[in-house]
């Protein structure tokens, strides 16, 4: 029988995955339960009483065996008495393993005995991975990948890692039979040949539908992406801002998803390759999120150990510039990634064909895309709305490269971000903002000269016009005054005061006349265009849209 902490028996089951068998065990109780579980499944222990002499006793395991080996000790300051030993393993490179049992955070500071803070004890010679024994929803996922994250820095990198282990009381239920499964996450080294990664395309090339779902980058891939595409290899589903071709079948997806709240292709994804940052929308990212089996392979070149999805078992650890021609080379052509990629493509067509009916921020977007292909433009979005609803119409393409602040930024700085842009290219630089975001960076403004090259539209809505679309959020009475902070300014004044060419249009027809004269001639000055619109006519197109994409109906 085994100890019914949850995460004690996935971190037994993950230590087994990595295969570390041995363990230097010290005398205590909270850490009892972890010892017990190793003990029943079958790990070496040694005992030593003293947890300094301890973790030497680890360090000479390690060199004798030349694998990575574990100590054990219970909470409060016997953690402390591994420092020596760890710091020896850190510029040794010696993949010394610490597991601590902890009192659970509340008792911190409450007189408790053998409690002390534990988290990044052992810094700077060792990451703390900290995990909870806790019921929350989410927690399976996020221990499993602390823990792969852990123990593949012991394995890879053979460096000292500490993990943590948070322990509620009863300590002492030793009620289960087995333990549970785990995911073990596979990480490909940076420097293996390009046919070692055939194990890790295996699953992709033998999958039902795989997606390729490409976040924030600003690393142009067009060749490599439209190969996987055309030869219907993969079903990619990109980004507005991941610079990696036409965007749109990932924004109806996204509606699709929200409307009938299940896929709505013929053929359910049943492997998920992963590249670049942050994303706009979330319904995908919900989804994925809910699969009972899913695989979800992450291409990412750095050290970071983003399980985005919550299904992550393999990271490539390669660039998508080297990982998509592999990719390309080896995955065979695949019928349901065509079929899903048509389906996709019909529902393209429905928001191609929709009319806007109002003056609304969606309508003057539309407008706005039209008017673009003049000429090559860089274009900046701002968060919130206004990267929502460029996705129904801009795409990007050698032509227009489009960038946004999507990696921690709200509101702040795309004022900021697009006139810093300005300054340093040729190129005309086109940001489309709404009023919060542009009332709350106007100091971006006062430069001693704005780049002659710069062309704001900014969409006047009242203010806060995304907090509209969070579901529930309108029964709150606190929502216009000081959730979506609704205002009622203008830009004309502030247009004067900073040397702007300024237009505004009230009206589809105003927008007709002042569009073009406001974008073009490119260099002919920095011009603010401010286009008024109101929320109830947002509302109510941005619906419009989602049921004629859903089912071809506007009412």
């Amino acid at each position: 029988m085994f100890s019914d902490k949850q995460v004690i028996g996935r971190l037994t089951a993950l230590l087994q995955a990595y295969e570390v068998q041995e363990v230097v065990a010290c005398p205590g109780s909270r850490n009892a339960p972890i010892v017990h579980n190793l003990h029943e499944a079958g790990f070496r222990l040694t005992s030593v009483t003293d947890e300094r002499s301890a973790g030497f006793v680890a360090l000479g395991i390690v060199l004798a065996l030349q694998r990575p080996v574990a100590v054990c000790v219970t909470s409060g300051s016997a953690l402390l008495a591994l420092l020596p030993a760890v710091a020896e393993a850190y510029y040794r490179r010696l993949p010394l393993l610490v597991i601590s049992a902890d009192r659970p955070a509340s008792r911190l500071g409450q007189w408790e005995g053998q409690t002390l803070p534990q988290v990044d004890a052992l810094q700077p010679y060792a990451p703390c991975f900290n995990v909870a024994d806790d019921e929350a929803a989410d927690s399976a996922s996020h221990h499993t990948r602390l823990l792969n994250e852990a123990l593949t820095r012991l394995t890879q990198q053979r460096l000292p890692v500490h993990v943590n282990v948070q322990i509620n009381e009863p300590l002492f239920r030793f009620t289960t039979e087995q333990l549970p499964a785990v995911r073990r996450i596979r990480t490909l080294p940076l420097r293996v040949q390009p046919e070692g990664i055939a194990e890790y395309l295996r699953p992709i090339a033998e999958a039902c539908l795989p997606l390729l779902v490409v976040g924030q980058m600003d690393e142009e891939l067009p060749a490599a992406i439209h190969s996987i595409r055309t030869n219907g290899q993969l079903l990619v589903l990109p980004e507005i801002i991941s610079a990696a071709g036409d965007s749109r079948g990932t924004n109806v997806l996204e509606m699709l998803l929200e409307q009938k709240g299940q896929w709505p292709l013929a053929q359910q994804p049943d492997v998920v390759i992963h590249m670049g940052g942050h994303s706009v929308g979330k319904q995908l990212r919900l989804f994925l999120r809910r699969q009972k089996k899913l695989q979800v392979v992450r291409i990412e070149h750095t050290e970071a150990y983003a399980d985005t999805f919550d299904h992550l078992t393999a990271i490539l650890r390669m660039s998508p510039a080297e990982a998509l021609p592999l990719l390309a080379q080896f995955l065979p052509p695949n019928d349901a990634v065509r079929v899903a990629a048509q389906q996709l493509q019909q529902y393209v067509g429905r928001m191609e064909e929709y009319v806007p009916q109002y003056m609304s921020d969606l309508g003057v977007m539309r407008r706005v895309a039209a008017e673009l292909h003049a000429q090559p433009w860089i274009i900046h979005l701002a968060n919130s709305s206004a990267i929502r609803n460029a996705a129904c119409y801009l795409r990007p393409t050698a032509q227009h490269r489009i960038f946004a602040n999507r990696g921690t930024n709200g509101i702040e700085g795309s004022l900021s971000t697009a006139i810093g842009h300005a300054l340093r290219t040729d190129e005309p630089v086109l940001l489309l903002i709404g009023d919060l975001s542009f009332f709350y960076d106007l100091s971006a403004l006062a430069l001693p000269s704005l780049p002659r090259r710069l062309r704001i539209v900014l969409f006047n809505n009242g203010g806060g016009q995304i907090f509209s679309r969070l579901p529930g959020l309108e029964q709150s009475p606190a929502l216009p005054a000081y959730i979506s902070a609704q205002s009622h300014h203008t830009a004309s004044g502030i247009a004067t005061a900073f040397g702007l060419r300024y237009a505004q249009a009230h009206t589809m027809q105003d927008l007709q006349s002042v569009l073009h004269t406001s974008l073009y001639p490119a260099a002919d000055g920095p011009t603010l265009l401010e286009v008024f619109t109101n929320v109830g006519d947002n509302q109510q197109e941005l619906d419009a849209l989602k049921r004629w994409v859903v089912d071809g109906r506007s009412e």
